[in-house]
């Protein structure tokens, strides 16, 4: 618990405050973000040892390629750019 947080946001039982700095979660998670995504949250052993292999045995895909930030239209031309 704590309490800066607890100030500001009504948790509940049903809420799981993360820290994803220096942390790939939201690519883990195949793109979440964080307005309410939905997740399975388990502590079986069985459940627990088989993401522990999948996490050992298949690596997050992380993309580090930076975004350009230029303007585009709503054009088929820039679409194809886009696209590429």
């Amino acid at each position: 618990r704590n309490t800066e947080i607890q100030k500001y946001i009504n948790l509940t039982d049903n809420i799981v405050c993360v820290n994803t700095i220096r942390y790939p979660l939201p690519d883990i998670l195949n793109g979440c973000d964080f307005d309410s995504d939905t997740m399975l949250i388990v502590d079986h052993p069985v459940i627990l040892d088989l993401g522990k292999a999948c996490q050992r045995d298949f690596k997050v895909a992380v993309n580090k390629i930076d975004s350009e930030n230029k303007p585009y239209q709503l054009t088929y031309e820039d679409m194809s750019i886009i696209d590429n």
